[in-house]
C-alpha cells in the first residue's frame, strides 16, 4: 500500500492535467478540471494508513527504548551486586528503597537507576549454595523486568494467586499462609492487618515469613497475607482476610458465697483479668433462664444441685470458660420452736417445730448444755439425772437442709 502511493498520486496528477490512463491528451470537452470524490477518498485513506503505521512504529520504538533502559539498569545493578558479593562474601541483605544502597551499607555499591526506572522486590538468599538474589525494575508505564545472580534481564509477566490462611485467630495461635501458585514462583511475603474486614490494611513490621504468631496487639484486627512477585513474576496478590483476632478466655475461678437458699453467689475472676464477658449461671450443668449477671441469688429450685457459671468472651475476647462446681445448694434451718411437755422427772418432752417446716434434721437433747448420750429422737423422757437441770434440744439439718438451731432452755426439772 505504501509503495502504491506515488502511483496513485501520479495518476491523480495526470487526470487533473487532462490525460487518460494510457497517457493520451484528452484536451477539449473530455478534459478533467480537478480530482474526483473517489480519488480524494483514496488519497485520504492512504494518508490515514500511513499515519497509523507511523504512530505504531513510534510507539514500538518507545517501548523498545523503555525495555532497553530497564535491561541496561538491571545489568548494571547485577554487576554491582556481584562486586559487593566478591567483597563481602554475601549479597546485600536488603536495598534501600530510596537510595538503592545496600545493607550492610557501602555507598560504593549503591545501584543506579535511569530516569523513570524504579528498582523493586529485591531479595537475597545467602543461606543456600550458591547464594542467590533477584531484583526487579519497573518503569512508569508498568513494564517490569527482572534479573538474578546468573541470568540476563528478562521480562516479568507471570501473575500469582494465593490460597486461604489457616490457623486459629486467637492471640498466641499461629497463622499459616495459603499456598502460592504457580509452583516454583518467586515472591516476597508480607503479613498485613486492619481493624475492618474491608481494610485499609497496613504492613506488620518484620512479619515476612510463611507463618505468623498472633500477638496480644493483634486482637481486634483482621489479617491477610500479601505476596509480591519477583524475578519472572510480577504484581501483588493478597489472601482473603481472616476472622477477627481475639484473645481467648481461658478460665474463671470458683464462685464465692454461701451455698444456701437465699444466699448470693458471685462469679470468680476470669483469665485474662481484662476480658469482657457475658455470664450464664448453671444449675447442675443446665443454664438458668435470665441468670446472666455477675451475681446470682440461690432459690428453692437450686436446692440439691451444684452451681457453676460460664463466662463467654465478647468484643476482642472469645471462647467460654466454666467455673468449678460449688458445693450442693441447701436450705438452712433458721429456727426451732420451744420444747413442749411437763418439766418433771418421768414426763416426756417434745422437740419444737422447725423452720422451714419441711426441714429434715438430726436431733440431740442436752442437759445443762451437755449432750445426753442416746437422746437423739424428737422426744425425751426426763430421768432422775435431769433433776434440777435445764433441758435444751438441737436440730442439725440433713439432706437438702443445713445448719443447726438450739431451742430455748426449759425450766429446771423437778
Amino acid at each position: 500500500m505504501i509503495n502504491s502511493l506515488p502511483k496513485l498520486l501520479n495518476l491523480a496528477s495526470m487526470r487533473k492535467n487532462g490525460y487518460n490512463e494510457a497517457g493520451s491528451d484528452q484536451a477539449g470537452a473530455a478534459k478533467s478540471h480537478g480530482f474526483t470524490i473517489v480519488e480524494l477518498l483514496i488519497v485520504i485513506v492512504v494518508i490515514g494508513i500511513l499515519a497509523a503505521i507511523t504512530i505504531v512504529a513510534y510507539n514500538g520504538i518507545q517501548s523498545k527504548a523503555a525495555a532497553v533502559a530497564l535491561q541496561t539498569d538491571l545489568s548494571s545493578a547485577a554487576r554491582t551486586l556481584r562486586l559487593y558479593h566478591a567483597d563481602y562474601g554475601v549479597y546485600p541483605a536488603s536495598i534501600d528503597v530510596t537510595t538503592y544502597c545496600p545493607t550492610p551499607a557501602d555507598t560504593q555499591y549503591c545501584l543506579k537507576a535511569s530516569s523513570g526506572v524504579t528498582f523493586v522486590n529485591y531479595s537475597a538468599n545467602n543461606a543456600v549454595n550458591p547464594q542467590t538474589f533477584t531484583l526487579d525494575a519497573i518503569n512508569a508505564s508498568g513494564t517490569q523486568y527482572y534479573v538474578t545472580q546468573d541470568s540476563s534481564p528478562g521480562l516479568a509477566s507471570d501473575t500469582l494467586t494465593i490460597g486461604s490462611t489457616t490457623g486459629a485467630t486467637t492471640t498466641g495461635s499461629t497463622l499459616t499462609a495459603g499456598a502460592v501458585t504457580p509452583a516454583g514462583a518467586t515472591f516476597t511475603r508480607q503479613w498485613q492487618r486492619s481493624t475492618a474486614v474491608g481494610g485499609p490494611f497496613t504492613n506488620i513490621a518484620g512479619a515476612t515469613n510463611n507463618t505468623y504468631v498472633l500477638a496480644s496487639g493483634d486482637a481486634g484486627y483482621y489479617l491477610r497475607m500479601a505476596v509480591t512477585g519477583s524475578g519472572s513474576y510480577t504484581g501483588t496478590t493478597v489472601s482473603a482476610p481472616t476472622a477477627k483476632v481475639t484473645t481467648a478466655v481461658t478460665a474463671v475461678a470458683a464462685s464465692t458465697g454461701t451455698t444456701t437458699q437465699g444466699s448470693t453467689l458471685t462469679a470468680g475472676a476470669r483469665t485474662p483479668s481484662a476480658a469482657t464477658v457475658t455470664f450464664q449461671w448453671r444449675r447442675g450443668g443446665t443454664a438458668i433462664a435470665n441468670a446472666t449477671t455477675v451475681t446470682y441469688v440461690l432459690t428453692a429450685a437450686d436446692v440439691g444441685f451444684t452451681m457453676t457459671v460460664a463466662a463467654t468472651g465478647n468484643g476482642n475476647f472469645s471462647g467460654t470458660a466454666i467455673s468449678p462446681a460449688s458445693a450442693t445448694v441447701t436450705t438452712p434451718i433458721t429456727a426451732i420452736a420451744p420444747i413442749t411437755g411437763t418439766t418433771t422427772v418421768g414426763s416426756t418432752l417434745t422437740r419444737g417445730a422447725l423452720t422451714p417446716a419441711a426441714a429434715t434434721a438430726n436431733t440431740q437433747w442436752l442437759r445443762g448444755g451437755v449432750a445426753i448420750a442416746g437422746a437423739t429422737s424428737t422426744t425425751y423422757t426426763l430421768v432422775a439425772a435431769d433433776l434440777g437441770a435445764t433441758i435444751t434440744v438441737t436440730a442439725t439439718g440433713t439432706g437438702g437442709y443445713t445448719g443447726s438451731v438450739t431451742s430455748a432452755a426449759t425450766a429446771p426439772i423437778n
